[in-house]
């Protein structure tokens, strides 16, 4: 089997995702190459570039960009807000949205890591 046209693949990720919010490694473009060489038709192509995508943690936002988000559906995740408090939230489809109006926000994993930044 003949191996599928490097500029095929890149056509069709650029197509399908925003090249500046989805960077894949040189490994990571070499395995998704490998995996819709199994392919020849268009949309078994850009299905299997779909996945990929989605295995490397990016999802649709609303706008139906591909973006890299910082925690999953149902992830517990903590702020500091305007005021200096700590508060928790749920990752949820409104954590997206304001996500995706803040990117810059900053987000902690733990309770214990938003009290220590208050601290400094």
């Amino acid at each position: 089997m003949s191996r599928i046209s490097d500029a095929m693949v890149e056509t069709l990720l650029e197509e399908i995702v925003d090249y500046e919010a989805v960077q894949l490694s040189e490994k990571e473009m070499d395995s998704l190459k490998d995996i819709c060489d199994r392919w020849r038709d268009e949309s078994s192509i850009e299905s299997e570039i779909n996945s990929f995508i989605k295995d490397l943690g990016y999802s649709p936002n609303r706008n139906l960009l591909w973006i890299k988000y910082p925690f999953k559906e149902g992830d517990d995740y903590w702020t500091i807000d305007e005021r200096g408090m700590v508060v928790w939230s749920c990752w949820d489809e409104t954590s997206e949205d304001m996500h995706d109006a803040n990117p810059s926000k900053t987000y902690y994993a733990s309770e214990q890591d938003a009290i220590n930044q208050t601290k400094n």
